[in-house]
C-alpha cells in the first residue's frame, strides 16, 4: 500500500484523499466527533462548518500520506522549513540529550529533516504500547532501522527508566503531551487550554527533571503539498529542580506547554488531529 501512495502522481492521490476524508467527516466516530467539533469551535472562536470539520480529516489524510513519504524517503522530496533549529544543534554538538515536546498536531516525522542537516543525531519515540507495536511493524517494511528507535509507553516504571537511560546516553526522546496514556489523575496535570480545562500527562516534565535535560517545544504544522514549518521553543533549560518544588514546577511547565500548543493551534486550526475529548 505504501508504494501506491508512494509512487501515484498527485492527480490521483488528492481525489482519493478527498473522499476517503468525506467518508470520515459524514461517518466519524460519535467520540472523534465530540472531539473535533468542540476543538474546532475553541480554535476558530465560531461554531464549525461541516467544510472546517472536512478539511480538518483530509488535512489529517494528507499528513499521513506523507508519513509514509518521511519514513521511507527522508526528508529530500519535501520543503521543510525550520525555526530555532539552533536549539537543537547546540544540545546536539554537546552530546546532550532533550525531550522533545510535540503534540498530535501536524507531523512529528517532519523531523527527518535533521538526517541532512545534523548527521548522527539520534531520536527516540515514546509512544502507546498498541501504537509502538503497530508503528514498529509499519516500520520493519518501510525503515527497519527506525523501529529500533521506538519506546512502547506502558504503566509502571519500566518505560520512565528506559527514557532516563537514553536521555542520561545523549538522545533525545520525543514525547506527545497531549494525551495521557491511561486516565490516570496522579499521572496528570490540569490546565486551561484554549479556554477550557483539561488534563495533560506530566511524564515528559517529570522525565527532564529527573534526567536534568532541557525540553523543547517542538511543532510542525503542514503549510502546503509536502511542505511543513518546524518550530522549536526552549520550555525547560535543564537546570534541577529540587523534589519539593517539582510538582509546582511541573504544573507550570505543563500551562505553558498548553498556552504554545493552543497558540499554534489559532494559527493553524486545521493541524490538530487529536480527535478525542480531552476537555474535562
Amino acid at each position: 500500500m505504501h508504494a501506491i501512495v508512494q509512487n501515484a502522481p498527485p492527480q490521483v492521490v488528492d481525489p482519493l484523499i478527498w473522499l476517503v476524508s468525506l467518508y470520515f467527516t459524514v461517518f466519524p466516530s460519535r467520540a472523534a466527533a465530540a472531539g473535533s467539533k468542540m476543538y474546532l469551535a475553541a480554535a476558530l472562536g465560531r461554531r464549525p462548518s461541516f467544510s472546517d470539520r472536512h478539511r480538518q480529516v483530509r488535512n489529517f489524510a494528507h499528513v499521513v500520506v506523507d508519513r509514509v513519504g518521511l519514513l521511507s524517503d527522508g526528508a529530500a522530496a519535501f520543503d521543510l522549513r525550520s525555526r530555532n533549529e539552533s536549539l537543537v544543534a547546540s544540545l546536539h554538538a554537546q552530546r546532550r540529550g532533550a525531550v522533545l515536546l510535540g503534540a498530535h498536531f501536524g507531523s512529528f516525522e517532519a523531523m527527518r529533516a535533521f538526517d541532512r542537516t545534523l548527521p548522527g543525531l539520534s531520536i527516540r519515540y515514546l509512544m502507546f504500547e498498541d501504537n509502538a507495536e503497530m508503528t514498529s511493524r509499519m516500520l520493519q517494511r518501510i525503515n527497519p532501522a527506525l523501529s529500533r528507535q521506538v519506546i512502547p509507553l506502558r504503566d509502571g516504571i519500566d518505560a520512565m527508566l528506559t527514557v532516563c537511560d537514553a536521555l542520561e546516553e545523549g538522545n533525545f526522546v520525543a514525547y506527545l503531551g497531549d494525551r495521557a496514556h491511561r486516565r490516570n489523575m496522579r499521572a496528570e496535570v490540569e490546565v486551561d487550554f484554549l479556554g477550557h480545562r483539561a488534563r495533560f500527562p506530566r511524564a515528559p516534565y517529570m522525565s527532564a527533571m529527573l534526567a536534568k535535560v532541557p525540553i523543547i517545544l517542538c511543532f510542525a504544522p503542514r503549510v502546503g503539498r509536502r511542505a511543513y514549518e518546524i518550530e522549536f521553543m526552549e520550555l525547560h533549560d535543564g537546570s534541577p529542580v529540587p523534589r519539593r518544588e517539582r510538582d509546582e514546577k511541573c504544573r507550570e511547565l505543563a500551562q505553558r506547554y498548553a498556552d504554545a500548543l493552543g497558540d499554534m493551534c489559532r494559527r493553524h486550526p486545521y493541524n490538530w488531529f487529536n480527535f478525542f475529548d480531552i476537555w474535562r
